[in-house]
């Protein structure tokens, strides 16, 4: 062997040493040992114990299962993960081979650097555009001069751009970091405009050697390039060949129907254009274009015959699938660029819609955002059905389908979730818009390739439903014309003729291959950014322990094989830069114990082609409320009974509760026999009215009407009220514990609102079991949640997490619950706390966003808040530093009290006091919220009691005065807060007026909403449309609750 070739081969060994992975140095390892090579076993414990950081968080215990789970014991952990030799018998992975050309294509000189149209929306583009050159070359090697000659040069850019896509998405975190290096030292003062630095740092880093000196700084950087591009080249060149060699077929089976002949040999490839992730539309020379897709296209095929069937059958609707010509592995789909003839708002479109979504329905397919749809020729079809495609039924006993991954699709909702997305591909069409709903790991760029190139704040979107509120009698009428399609197809599809038909095809399908994304798209993107973060790409082995973390989860559920075998698959995704989709007939991932979707989907099945029809009905008011929600919050449709003036007050407040118990139960959705509501919001951004399934928290979602619920059960004893009460909690519960999604641990909107609502609710009700299911949700707060929470508010923050922790901590008497409260209370001390006037307090991270930088006054994020939940905290302890600083928050606060409005003022972002305009006294800010803190303190603190007295009578005199000002009728920000201080006030004064003052407010209330038909809260007056508990009707339904039984617990203090 010469010196060359020994020195070649070393270096791919410490290429590969610095960037094998945690599974690449597993199976080097077995192999060596197969062979008796000696070891050098140095390195193997710091990984292992990295592994078991990653994994499952040091916990060595869970460690140990997961190991177990994948058949290796510590030992051998130990033993794999050691240091590897050279060895002339190892053979090294496919990318190694070429990585000779693809560093050479980064050292080159840089003669063309003017903006090009064609990339330009590609970061970074011109340190690239000589990789993807070489890279085509090899393809074009690779083919047979009779394909190589028939691709046009513009199909040729196209395929190039979509590389130097890829390779961008992968490099421009690290090319930035560099980028901003490189502006700092050659022009720190200067002003930084135009494009002459960007050109300096492109000529600098290929022509003097600067990309490979990043290569080897960050060698995984080199290996994941190699990778993309090699994967480039393969999938390419499938394309192409795939192409020529099928198109006499492709001939037969699409544009030989426009009777217009074509020359096969003389057909050119001459654009290439990327539709989908697995799709491309690809054009010939002769304007015919055919959509390539690698995925597989059984189910699509399917869809197009039992079209074929179901139309011959109904003239009325006509649906429309894409013909298909499949192939073993890849399929090619006919594509119409022909835009719809009739409008998305004529009725005869809106009804053939609703006709395909009752396609959909009985099919058991489950699209999701107006994505999965797309335009084909004057009519709706799906984009990717089998991405979408629910219901699997595999009758072979070696094959069972993976319950754990159709857990992730089978939702509540779907149908309400189909017909929203509908309806915004319908508006977007109307628009003649686009709106991508795919999550990349790509950053956002401000002035892209110029010197000022920054990165802009990424928005991962979501999906929304944006209701045109201006003009209801057009919403009336697309909703009217969705149904009355949707109801007319489904009678159709009833119909017991059709019963063979629907069978025949329905088996078919349940044989198909379906794919999914077990997780959230943003989860994914989220991980991939991290992988291509420069920080993480020194090492392989530190890089692939990134996904690892997919594994906590199934470690906290328990030893189950069948997650840990899905968790690889995500993983092997993850690691080559790719979103987890998953095959659910994949063998590897069949649980032979899991007979429960066999009955399952013979029900389903059964049930949509019996002539039973009654679940039409119930869909037909599911769509209804998901695109039209104002149809079933409209005032002038409901009835209100004038009550006799001479009944008592109890009775009017009874009288009431029962109004707005009965109202909150009508406008339920139970899609999959699930209670829940639909929520509209008003987003700020656009000032357009947002419509989404309402959330699990306490605040503004489940947890806090299922509290309602169990409160309105223990006034009416009510069974009806407490099994919807159960129903919501129960699912909100299992919903948490098995997907484990907790962004925030706060007790309006985070992991402590769902803690203290299950004790709220054991309470209401006498169900022990629920506080045994609260204490199990606390064993979910990690020390680590704690010590990463910004927020430290208690709205969102762990200063709440004190509240719901106590809370459980009274009912429980459990001393980790205790501790963990303390944990948090440590968490809030050891914080950062900002000074004004030699006072200090804290600012949440949500805040400090906002370019707030004096700690706020008031409840909800303010130094009210704090006070209070150390004062608990201290009281329940006896742990002075709680109450000290407690006080010392409480004096910081009272700076801002200004006696002459009877109020605190509000603090504006540059810390001035607001004095003038509108003085609020709501729960969230002013008066209302520092009072119900202060009387918190006296019921739960450990403070000086007579001198917070003085402020609660500050407090009280700001309420009953003339110059404050609220929002609304709600309990956050409006006049139900003001009650429930009156009523605390009254009890801690031994004031009956105070109480009195209360019931009044509430009379007035209640009369002015009976007058007007609804309640005023906030953007949907004249609607009592928000449901939750702290902006909607469940709050003043709770408010009223509480004067007809003084001991349920106040949620605006979390008693």
């Amino acid at each position: 062997m010469s010196n060359t070739q020994t020195r070649h081969n070393m270096t791919n060994h410490d290429l590969f040493l610095k960037t094998a992975t945690l599974n690449e140095r597993i199976s080097i390892t077995k192999q060596l040992n197969k062979t008796s090579k000696q070891r050098i076993m140095t390195g193997g414990e710091r990984r292992t114990q990295a592994w078991s950081d990653a994994v499952a968080n040091g916990n060595d215990s869970l460690f140990l299962t997961y190991l177990r789970a994948k058949k290796i014991t510590r030992k051998q952990s130990v033993e794999y993960l050691s240091d590897m030799c050279p060895d002339d018998s190892l053979v090294y992975p496919k990318w190694l081979e070429n990585i000779t050309w693809i560093k050479s294509s980064f050292s080159t000189n840089l003669d063309y650097l003017e903006p090009d149209e064609n990339y330009e929306h590609i970061p970074f583009y011109h340190l690239l555009l000589n990789c993807a050159g070489h890279a085509f070359d090899k393809l074009a090697g690779q083919l047979t001069t009779n394909y190589a000659s028939r691709i046009s040069s513009k199909a040729a850019n196209q395929l190039q751009i979509e590389l130097i896509e890829k390779l961008s998405t992968i490099c421009e975190q690290t090319f930035y970091n560099k980028f901003q290096v490189f502006m700092n030292e050659t022009c720190p003062s200067e002003k930084k405009n135009g494009r002459d630095q960007y050109r300096s740092y492109c000529k600098h880093l290929l022509e003097h050697g600067g990309v490979n000196d990043i290569f080897e700084e960050r060698p995984i950087l080199l290996k994941l390039i190699a990778q993309a591009t090699l994967d480039w080249i393969n999938n390419s060149n499938d394309l192409i060949v795939r192409f020529f060699d099928d198109l006499s077929e492709l001939n037969t089976s699409f544009w030989n129907k426009n009777k217009k002949r074509i020359e096969i040999d003389l057909v050119t490839l001459a654009e290439v254009i990327k539709h989908q992730s697995d799709d491309y539309l690809l054009y010939t020379n002769e304007y015919a274009a055919i959509r390539y897709t690698s995925r597989d296209i059984t189910i699509d095929a399917t869809l197009f015959h039992l079209a074929e069937a179901l139309n011959k059958e109904n003239s009325t609707h006509k649906l429309t699938f894409p013909k298909c010509l499949l192939k073993d592995t890849y399929g090619w789909i006919e594509f119409s660029n022909t835009a719809p003839i009739s409008r998305p708002h004529s009725s005869s479109y809106l009804k053939n819609a609703g006709a395909f979504l009752a396609f959909l329905k009985v099919l058991g397919f489950t699209p999701s955002t107006q994505s999965d749809f797309i335009g084909f020729g004057n009519s709706i079809t799906l984009t990717a059905p089998s991405d979408i495609y629910t219901f699997k039924h595999n009758k072979n006993k070696d094959s069972k389908i993976n319950i754990a991954l159709l857990k992730a699709r089978l939702k509540p909702g779907n149908l309400i979730n189909a017909a929203q997305a509908l309806y915004e591909h319908c508006l977007l069409e109307e628009q003649n818009k686009t709106c991508s709903t795919t999550v990349d790991h790509s950053l956002c760029w401000d002035n892209i390739n110029t010197d000022e190139m920054v990165v802009a704040p990424v928005k991962i979107p979501h999906r929304s439903t944006q209701v045109p509120t201006k003009d209801l009698e057009m919403l009336s009428k697309i909703t009217s014309c969705l149904i009355e399609g949707y109801s007319s197809y489904a009678e159709f599809l009833s119909q017991e003729t059709l019963s063979l038909i629907l069978l025949r095809y329905h088996n078919i399908l349940q044989q198909c291959g379906a794919t999914i994304s077990p997780k959230p798209n943003g989860f994914y993107s989220l991980l991939l950014r991290k992988m291509c973060h420069p920080k993480c790409l020194s090492d392989g082995f530190e890089w692939s322990l990134i996904p690892e973390i997919i594994s906590r989860n199934s470690l906290r559920n328990g030893d189950s094989s069948i997650n840990f075998l899905l968790d690889e698959e995500e993983k092997k995704f993850l690691l080559e830069l790719k979103t987890p989709r998953i095959d659910l007939l994949d063998r590897k991932l069949n649980d032979p114990k899991q007979q429960m979707l066999d009955k399952n989907n013979t029900a389903e099945s059964d049930r949509l082609i019996s002539k039973n029809t009654e679940w039409i009905n119930k869909d037909k008011r599911l769509i209804e409320a998901a695109i039209n929600p104002f149809s079933v919050f409209n005032k002038k449709n409901r009835v209100v009974n004038d009550r006799n003036k001479t009944n008592t007050l109890r009775e009017r407040f009874c009288e009431e509760s029962k109004d707005i118990f009965h109202g909150v139960l009508d406008r339920s959705l139970r899609p999959s026999d699930k209670l829940t509501w639909q929520c509209l919001n008003l987003s700020y951004d656009t000032n357009e009215i947002i419509l989404k399934p309402i959330g699990d928290n306490l605040y503004d979602g489940l947890s806090g009407i299922a509290i309602y619920l169990s409160a309105y059960a223990r006034v009416f004893e009510s069974e009806e009220a407490q099994e919807s009460s159960l129903a919501i909690i129960s699912d909100v519960f299992n919903r948490t514990i098995v997907n484990r999604n907790i962004k925030r641990i706060g007790i309006c909107t985070g992991l402590g609102s769902i803690i203290y609502s299950l004790c709220c609710i054991s309470e209401n009700i006498g169900d022990s079991q629920l506080l045994t299911k609260a204490t199990d949700l606390s064993r979910l707060l990690t020390d680590e949640m704690i010590h990463d929470d910004l927020d430290l508010d208690i709205v969102s923050g762990c200063s709440g997490t004190i509240l719901a922790l106590l809370k459980l901590y009274r009912m429980n008497n459990d001393n980790e619950t205790l501790l963990k409260a303390v944990t948090c209370g440590n968490k809030l001390l050891n914080s950062k706390r900002y000074t004004y006037n030699g006072h200090t307090s804290w600012i949440g991270n949500n805040f400090k966003q906002s370019h707030i930088v004096v700690p706020l006054a008031g409840f909800s994020h303010g130094a009210a808040g704090y006070a209070y939940a150390l004062d608990a905290l201290s009281e329940a302890t006896s742990y002075q530093e709680f109450k000290y600083a407690a006080e010392k928050t409480v004096l910081y606060e009272n700076q801002f009290y200004i006696p002459e409005n009877n109020n605190w003022a509000s603090i504006k972002s540059n810390g001035q006091l607001q004095t003038n305009g509108k003085k609020l006294s709501q729960w969230c800010y002013g008066s209302t919220g520092i009072g119900l803190g202060r009387i918190g303190q006296i019921k739960y603190g450990a403070s000086n009691k007579r001198h917070i007295q003085m402020q609660i009578e500050n407090a009280k005199d700001g309420i009953l005065g003339s110059k404050i000002h609220w929002a609304d009728d709600s309990l956050c920000c409006g006049v139900s807060s003001h009650i429930e201080f009156l009523s605390e006030a009254s009890k801690v004064n031994d004031d009956e007026n105070l109480g009195q003052h209360a019931e009044k407010k509430l009379l007035h209330l209640i009369n002015t909403r009976r007058h007007c038909g609804a309640y005023n809260l906030g953007d949907f007056k004249g609607y009592d449309i928000p449901m939750g508990m702290f902006r909607g009707v469940t709050g003043i339904g709770y408010t009223i609750l509480r004067r007809l039984e003084k001991s349920l617990p106040n949620v605006l203090i979390f008693e």
